[in-house]
């Protein structure tokens, strides 16, 4: 027994030949010995409006005004060229893209109107600035040799500057973060006016945890995860608890467990990788790589 289901693929492929719901009504009611069920009608009621919902052709179209209309339908050289109506006088025509229109044109008789119409694509982009021919501006000129020597002059009026400002650094009341924090921003060049020297430039802020303040420790490493800053370990020896260990390095991660959080390092300068026990570090310290953070 051969068996035919009826799907919205196979529908569309109906509507693609131009049936109607109507026509696919009649077609099922000839080879059925039952009625079409109403369920499978408004099925296929629900897909033709979805499927004629937007439609896009490609090919020929053919636009002639009311008067011409009544002709191109009633032409026997025309009518059997129309694809479908889409308005009154526009229709798209069934005439291959890859053919000439002209050997169409000439047979219906429709060789009045010219031309076929070809839309254009335009390009935004921006034409290159036209290359004239210039002069060298710095042809023939010459450095005087008491010129020679101005940039070990320069070196030596910015170190008496930064003395300048090391100077005042010393007379301010700061706390040490403060003062460390204005010290290398002098070293990086970032104070230029004795002006930039105050304390309220510099934000205050926990930079190194220890003792048995687990939970500080663990929340300074994720700080530092984030900022993408470098810190500072100590933590006891394996072989001897009694000597101390210091570890500089980047912060990558934390894995979390039950009891203890593994902090996963890339040391320097050599950039290996290696775990530390978050618990077990006697101190952690933050070493800013950046004045500006």
């Amino acid at each position: 027994v051969t068996e035919f289901e009826v799907t919205r693929k196979s529908v569309s492929r109906a509507f693609d030949k131009n049936s109607t719901p109507s026509d696919i009504y009649e077609l099922l009611s000839c080879y059925s010995a039952y009625e079409i069920p109403q369920s499978l009608q408004m099925n296929i009621e629900e897909w033709y409006s979805s499927y004629s919902s937007a439609i896009l052709y490609k090919g020929y179209v053919l636009k002639v005004n009311e008067k011409s209309a009544r002709v191109v339908e009633n032409s026997p050289g025309i009518a059997p060229y129309i694809q479908a109506k889409l308005a009154d006088g526009i229709y798209v025509m069934n005439i291959p893209i890859d053919d000439n229109a002209e050997k169409f044109i000439r047979s219906c008789g429709l060789d009045f109107m010219g031309t076929v119409r070809t839309p254009k694509r335009t390009d935004d982009a921006i034409d290159f600035p036209v290359l004239r021919s210039g002069r060298n501006v710095l042809a023939g000129r010459f450095v005087p040799e008491e010129q020679m020597d101005c940039g070990a002059e320069k070196t030596e009026d910015g170190a008496k500057i930064k003395e300048g400002f090391y100077k005042k650094l010393d007379e301010l009341e700061l706390t040490e973060q403060q003062r460390e924090c204005l010290a290398m921003r002098i070293e990086r060049n970032v104070i230029v006016t004795e002006e930039q020297l105050k304390p309220e430039t510099v934000r205050l802020e926990i930079l190194e945890i220890d003792g048995m303040n687990y939970a500080g420790k663990l929340r300074l490493i994720e700080n530092t995860i984030d900022s993408g800053d470098s810190i500072e370990l100590t933590i006891p020896a394996d072989n001897d608890p009694s000597r101390l260990l210091v570890y500089l390095g980047k912060p990558l991660m934390i894995s979390k467990h039950t009891n203890d959080a593994l902090v996963r390092m890339q040391l320097e300068p050599d950039n290996e990788i290696r775990f530390f026990s978050v618990s077990r570090a006697n101190k952690v310290k933050i070493i800013k790589t950046s004045v500006f953070k």
